[in-house]
């Protein structure tokens, strides 16, 4: 299912996503094709 309104969406791994009803880490939905894994951009503050 694409992000609301269709773009895309950044998160932290440590995110969970709800998926058939279960909050699952965003970093265990990463497949390298639609949910990939971006570089860290530096500090959160």
């Amino acid at each position: 299912m694409p992000a609301a309104g269709g773009r895309p969406l950044a998160v932290s791994p440590d995110h969970a996503m709800l998926v058939d009803e279960v909050l699952v880490p965003a970093e265990l939905l990463v497949d390298g094709v639609r949910v990939i894994r971006q570089p860290p951009r530096g500090s959160v503050t």
